[in-house]
């Protein structure tokens, strides 16, 4: 479990002024709380075969936050108060990994092939009232062959595709 108190955090603010220009600021002007649970654990349910888990619940919210919008006089000025979301913290992530171990010699080093698949809930990435400030929820695969200690020397090399 964690708590995170921020102070003069810097927050993305966007709009659009009187004449029609898209304006994008980043400001040190939001305190924020964010409070969430992580859970981690590997399991190895044979000989060779890892798999790792990993899921993330965050809740990020504003609790102050001084706009700069006296730039855009005549632009509307967005009600923010406490309990906006606060940028960058998703609800939900997950992550799962397969890893196998494959079965070489001893002085080939050490090689392995795995996949990784990410998931994450929408994410909002500028304070409101910026309609195209948000990212949706997306899975992502990743794929590893990994070959470490090459011939027992100190080298390593990884090919991966995402």
């Amino acid at each position: 479990m964690f708590h995170d108190d921020i102070q003069d955090a810097q927050v993305n603010q966007t709009f659009v002024d009187a004449q029609g220009d898209f304006i994008a600021l980043i400001n040190n002007s939001a305190s924020a709380s964010i409070n969430g649970v992580e859970f981690d654990t590997t399991v190895v349910p044979i000989s060779d075969v890892q798999v790792t888990g990993s899921w993330t619940l965050y809740q990020g919210a504003i609790r102050q936050f001084s706009s700069c919008w006296a730039m855009a006089a005549a632009a509307p000025r967005p009600e923010l108060g406490s309990g906006e979301p606060f940028p960058f913290t998703p609800l939900n992530r997950f992550s799962l990994e397969v890893r196998y171990f494959l079965p070489v010699p001893e002085t080939w080093g050490d090689m392995s092939v795995s996949g990784t698949e990410y998931y994450s809930t929408h994410t909002i990435l500028a304070v409101a009232p910026d309609p195209f400030g948000q990212q949706s929820a997306y899975h992502q695969l990743d794929l590893h062959f990994d070959w470490n200690q090459i011939g027992g020397r100190p080298v390593d090399a990884s090919l991966f595709a995402t």
